[in-house]
């Protein structure tokens, strides 16, 4: 595939994340760019974007944690993978707030562990 160019995705089809504060496609480098792009399509879920993009419906900007086997296997392709983009205006961030005990349950616990292992190793 020929490498693609940042001001090229607006002659792209665009998939969205339909969360309301996150619509936007930014460019995260010196100077912050909000991205004009081609997007009629618009779904509520990482996994939802990942079904679309696996089944050729367009580009998406996705977390890579849930691309990274498909990525690995080849069954995806990252096509911009020396721009930094973001759906809003600054780098975001997965927080995981839960009440400070001596004790946490298990399901926390196990949750935690999971975010350390596959998304902060990202």
């Amino acid at each position: 595939m020929a490498r693609l160019l940042v001001d090229d995705l607006a002659n792209h089809q665009c998939i969205r994340y339909g969360y309301n504060g996150w619509k936007e496609w930014f460019l995260i480098a010196e100077d912050r760019k909000k991205l004009m792009i081609n997007s009629q399509v618009s779904v509520n879920s990482v996994n939802g974007q990942k079904q679309l993009v696996l089944n050729h419906t367009g580009l998406t900007l996705i977390p890579l944690w849930a691309v990274k086997s498909e990525l690995a296997n080849g069954s995806l392709v990252q096509v911009m993978p020396d721009h930094i983009f973001s759906p809003y205006e600054e780098l975001s961030a997965t927080y995981a707030i839960y009440l400070k005990r001596d004790m946490i349950s298990p399901k926390t616990r196990v949750f935690l562990d999971f975010l350390v292992e596959y998304m902060i190793a990202i």
